[in-house]
């Protein structure tokens, strides 16, 4: 999945919280994610949104080490 409003959010900007949090909820609605009996597709949207703020925070520590 390419999330193109999402990458368009994050283009030109700082790499902070602030913009982060932005563009996560702009990517848990670009998602289509489906129902099925390992997930729902309300876990599914969320996780998408925590990713993008998982990957922030792991590159912060990155940078740290």
């Amino acid at each position: 999945m390419r999330a193109k409003d999402t990458e368009a959010a994050l283009v030109g900007q700082s790499w902070n919280e602030e913009t982060v949090r932005a563009a996560a909820e702009i990517l848990r609605g670009e998602g289509t994610p489906m129902d099925d009996h390992r997930a729902s597709a309300a876990y599914r949207t969320a996780t998408l949104g925590r990713s993008l703020l998982k990957l922030h925070a792991d590159s912060l520590e990155g940078a740290r080490a």
